[in-house]
């Protein structure tokens, strides 16, 4: 999973970040996120998953199975970090890039 973000202090785009696609099919499971794991789930509840608890870089965390399972991150792994808020965009870049 790629976020791009904006830097708060210039509002240019930077480069996206690749995130563990497998922590968080493993881990935003329980309540309050509700998902489903390989069975789907809501992306709002996963960018509440980000900005609650935080995400691993993709190569901090197991890799990639594309099967369920048990939420495990390595206590020694540091967190890439947690997303500050989310929201909706227009998907038309021209109109994004100004």
């Amino acid at each position: 999973m790629s976020i791009a973000a904006t830097a708060a202090n210039s509002g240019t785009l930077v480069a996206p970040e690749r995130l563990s696609e497998q922590h968080m099919v493993d881990c935003a499971t329980a309540s309050p996120y509700n998902n489903y794991g390989c069975g789907g789930g809501w992306i709002y509840k996963y960018a509440d998953f980000l900005r609650e608890v935080g995400a691993y870089h993709y190569s901090d965390y197991r890799a990639y199975t594309a099967t369920d399972g048990v939420c495990n991150p390595d206590p020694s792994a540091i967190k890439a970090g947690k997303i500050a808020t989310s929201g909706w965009i227009n998907n038309n870049v021209g109109e994004i890039i100004t």
